[in-house]
């Protein structure tokens, strides 16, 4: 059975069924090029916006081509709405309904199942569901489902659908144990049976020793979840390890604990060990591991020193200096790059856990101050070695020659635990981590790297998802090294589908969720080079950061644009410091994109201790404010950092310093504003009076974003109009157009940078139909993986590809996000930035995918500025934002240069207070 969502002129159907959402064509359709639908579709504003979502979600990989028709699965959904597309909602009304839920038999009995009615009212009615869909007969609406209903519904449906044997005790109570969950989150009815039963699923087994009055030993269970005499009460109660405990709280109902087969079989050891006296007993207290073989894993987990627990993660603010609040950070909304600040939670998720570390934030343990002061310590510096396995045609440039010989310098320090390579964007740092890390494999400096045959304790390379899938890494190995970099063995990459193929046989689910390494690490130990991605260490921390035997199973970890775990407290940053290699490098050319904390997180989690706590960092380097405290200050920091000399803790390198490339330009296109901008512009300042919350002003200003972007956009989302009206109705459209006219008549090719999927979408329109031409965009990766992410890595490169092979005068609208991950696009000269994000960091890396090494052309950037020339709005918000960026830009590109170490020169908060005063003023 399916549902017909929406007709697009008879000619394509959106449709739902139970497995997904599809839309489907009656023609041929490219569905990753919007111009070959057909026309009279295209002629609708829902039939335009369909199409360029549509090819949106195939490149992001979030939708799948089936044959004539495209496939959105609905455990993409959240992703999709997240991303704030709007197919799998735009042609239905959100769902009114509340459940009701009532069982049939008790839980745990082979007839048991759920029964459930949708309510409208406080009465029942009758609906068909089809996957996230409902639909009502009686009246024929359809709706959506939010995803913790669907959840809901979709568990109950699949238990139900168990045949009788398979609905164990075991089984039962541990999807009642989510099912619950989920009823309550969507406030859903229960019967008074249901309510007063909850279950608990021990998200790990620990042990404790428990000696009677007489001295005898016995081993007892204890989990986070539960009172250590609640546990043991029911442990000794019963003579055997059971997989399902029932516990009795006097006043709040019976709880069942649920275990695992492997954790009943902890259990069963420990009902092995009781009352235990004399010798037995002294051996047994000495090391309890011996009589947990094979295990051993499920009882005790072995970690780095940074490593205090397991539990729950929470993110916590950082120190701000002073009272910064930081209310421009969320300018644009929330989706800004990396997305880290947040530990966001999909919908119908279980209880997460993670490795608890030593954060850092006030205190710093002597062991790490002493060990950052041995680090400190001077050495002669070593001289470059070339690796033997570089090609004989390979020239190192200088720069790289130096960066190389300063690596293996700071190698060979002792109490060395990492450092921090923060070169410009487009100088080679790659190149120069390969070189040393084939000199690390030729010399034996890391033994257990360098063995004749398996096991290693190989190298871990992490780096963003899309330099995964581009092979940036294996194509710089295979072209700079011999017999296509074979000194690096065979490299394998750990993402994807191949991160599922090396799950062991036993796991039972996610590392979040059972607490303890899922991955088969002894597989992994055949390779000397590893490669994945940030999400991968966040979700697996379990297994990257395991330490058998007390010693990591990494010798190197590389993490390239390390800027991805700029935020303390992330789950990726934890990640991260988790991790306990020999030494590590963190590569980034944007070392400080918003504020000095960023590099300290940075440096904490490569050489813990050496900068002090968080706290402490704060209130000396980023606080002071006359003018001789700040070089005080900065002087002091440097000392710290070792700044320029052989055994630096970080290495900084300009493009002006280091590489001759072509001159580049950065002209302000002056757009006049039409007497209906100046209005909307007046009518908004005019909203700004009275307001004194901050995310009161933050509303206002979002809605001045969209309005200096396009005036469409400030009601809506500019499908509803025609590329004639757009271009009527926005002075900023007019110029850009004027400036891409130049750049055609010169034969060369534009990058045009714009955050909004809506004003993406609005630019491909107009300049498809204004240069006759089809216009693609790039989004980037998202979290998601399997089948649909490789085939969107494919879709994404296609289009990238294709523009760097064309001839002449082209165009790309791109997400300044993922032109910051390591993209090369040397083939265009000109790049306009449409959309503007508030942090000049990541408006240089967006420039820096085309002025970099290998760029033959001078490079022309181009910055449209709306204003008013009759003088009634002075200035206009496109003014007072390129104003705070300049302020700015003294912390993100210049914080590192090598004769240019300034001070954040005002806060956020400050920056924040100045665009709201100046608007108002501007009325």
């Amino acid at each position: 059975m399916s549902l017909i969502l929406k007709k697009f002129a008879e000619k394509v159907v959106l449709v739902a069924n139970h497995t997904g959402l599809f839309v489907e064509s009656l023609t041929d359709v490219n569905w990753g090029r919007p111009e070959t639908w057909p026309q009279d579709v295209l002629s609708s504003s829902f039939g335009t916006r369909t199409a360029y979502e549509i090819a949106s979600l195939l490149e992001m990989g979030l939708a799948e081509v089936d044959g004539k028709r495209v496939q959105l699965d609905y455990s993409n959904f959240e992703a999709i709405q997240k991303e704030d597309f709007k197919i799998t909602n735009a042609f239905t009304q959100a769902s009114p309904f509340l459940l009701k839920i009532d069982r049939r038999d008790m839980v745990g009995q082979p007839q048991f199942s759920y029964r459930y009615s949708y309510m409208l009212g406080g009465s029942p009615v009758s609906v068909n569901r089809f996957g996230f869909y409902v639909e009502r007969p009686a009246t024929n609406h359809v709706y959506c489902l939010d995803g913790r209903m669907f959840a809901l519904v979709e568990a109950m449906d699949d238990f139900n659908s168990l045949p009788p044997e398979e609905k164990t005790p075991q089984r039962a109570w541990m999807d009642f144990a989510n099912i619950k969950r989920w009823a309550k989150e969507v406030h859903a009815a229960l019967d008074a049976t249901l309510l007063k039963n909850d279950v608990i699923v021990p998200s790990s087994i620990g042990l404790d020793l428990y000696e009677d009055q007489d001295g005898a030993l016995s081993f007892i269970p204890v989990c986070a979840e539960l009172e250590n005499a609640e546990f043991r009460a029911v442990f000794v109660r019963n003579t055997s390890a059971e997989g399902l405990y029932s516990l009795d709280r006097p006043g709040l109902g019976r709880v069942r604990i649920v275990l695992t087969e492997k954790q009943q079989r902890v259990l069963e050891t420990m009902k092995r060990v009781h009352r235990v006296t004399g010798e037995e007993k002294a051996a047994l207290k000495a090391d309890p591991s011996a009589v947990f073989d094979g295990i051993m894993g499920d009882v005790e987990l072995h970690y780095g020193d940074r490593v205090l627990g397991i539990g729950p993660h929470e993110f916590l603010p950082t120190p701000r200096p002073w009272s910064e609040s930081g209310p421009m950070s969320g300018l644009f909304g929330e989706d800004g790059p990396g997305g880290q600040g947040s530990s966001t939670r999909g919908e119908g998720a279980k209880a997460s856990n993670v490795l608890l570390i030593d954060t850092h934030d006030d205190l710093v343990g002597e062991n790490y101050r002493q060990q950052s002061e041995n680090a400190r310590l001077s050495i002669d510096g070593s001289p470059f070695k070339r690796p033997g396995s570089l090609r004989a045609t390979v020239a190192l440039k200088r720069h790289q020659e130096q960066g190389v010989q300063w690596l293996q310098t700071c190698a060979k320090i002792n109490d060395r635990r990492g450092v921090l390579l923060a070169d410009d964007m487009g100088v080679g740092k790659t190149l120069q981590i390969l070189s040393f890390l084939a000199w690390c494999i030729e010399s034996g400096r890391f033994p257990d790297l360098s063995k004749p045959k398996p096991p290693f304790r190989p190298i871990l390379i992490v780096a963003p998802l899309i330099l995964l899938e581009t092979e940036t890494w294996e194509k710089e190995m295979k072209a700079f090294f011999a017999d296509n970099g074979e000194v690096f063995g065979g490299v394998l990459p750990l993402y994807g589908a191949e991160l599922q193929a090396f799950r062991r046989r036993d796991a039972e689910g996610r590392e979040s969720q059972v607490a303890k390494p899922i991955l088969n690490l002894d597989r992994i130990q055949r390779h000397q080079v590893v490669i994945t991605n940030y999400e991968a260490v966040r979700d697996y921390m379990f297994s990257f950061a395991y330490c058998p035997n007390g010693k990591s199973i990494w010798s190197i970890v590389i993490t390239d644009e390390a800027q991805e775990y700029k935020t303390p407290n992330s789950k990726i940053s934890y990640a991260i410091k988790a991790l306990q290699p020999d030494f590590r490098i963190a590569c980034t050319g944007t070392p400080v994109e918003n504020r000095l904390l960023d590099m300290w997180n940075l440096i904490d989690a490569g050489q813990p201790g050496l900068l002090g706590s968080a706290r402490h960092f704060v209130a000396k380097y980023e606080s002071p404010l006359d003018r001789k405290s700040s070089e005080q200050a900065l002087a002091d920091l440097k000392s710290r950092l070792l700044y320029q000399r052989p055994n630096a803790f970080l290495l900084r390198r300009s493009k002006a310093e280091v590489l001759e490339l072509p001159p580049k330009s950065e002209k302000r296109i002056r757009c006049s504003m039409s007497d209906d901008e100046i209005a909307k512009h007046l009518s908004l300042a005019g909203g700004l009076r009275g307001v004194s919350r901050e995310d009161g002003k933050l509303a206002v200003l979002q809605k001045f974003a969209r309005l200096y972007q396009h005036p469409s956009l400030l009601e809506g989302t500019g499908d509803d109009f025609s590329v004639a009206e757009l271009k009527a109705q926005s002075s900023k459209i007019r110029e850009v157009l004027a400036v891409l006219r130049g750049i055609e008549a010169q034969r060369e090719k534009a990058i045009v940078f714009a955050r909004h999927k809506d004003v993406q979408r609005m630019l491909a329109r107009i300049l498809t139909e204004e240069f006759e031409k089809p216009v693609r965009i790039v989004n980037g990766d998202t979290p998601k993986a399997g089948s649909s992410r490789r085939l969107g890595a494919e879709t994404r490169n296609s289009i990238l590809n294709g523009f760097r092979e064309s001839a002449g005068f082209d165009m790309l609208v791109l997400s300044p996000f993922v032109a910051g991950v390591g993209l090369t696009i040397v083939e265009a000269n000109h790049v306009i930035h449409y959309g503007r994000w508030w942090n000049p960091a990541v408006e240089a890396q967006a420039t820096d995918r085309v002025y970099r090494l290998g760029q033959p052309k001078p490079v022309h950037v181009y910055l449209p500025i709306l204003e008013d020339k009759s003088g009634r709005i002075r200035p206009s918000f496109d003014q007072l934002l390129d104003a705070l960026m300049e302020g700015k830009k003294g912390i993100a590109s210049g914080a590192l240069q090598k004769d240019d170490f300034p001070m954040p020169q005002a806060t956020e908060a400050e920056a924040g207070l100045q665009v709201f005063s100046e608007l108002e003023r501007s009325v």
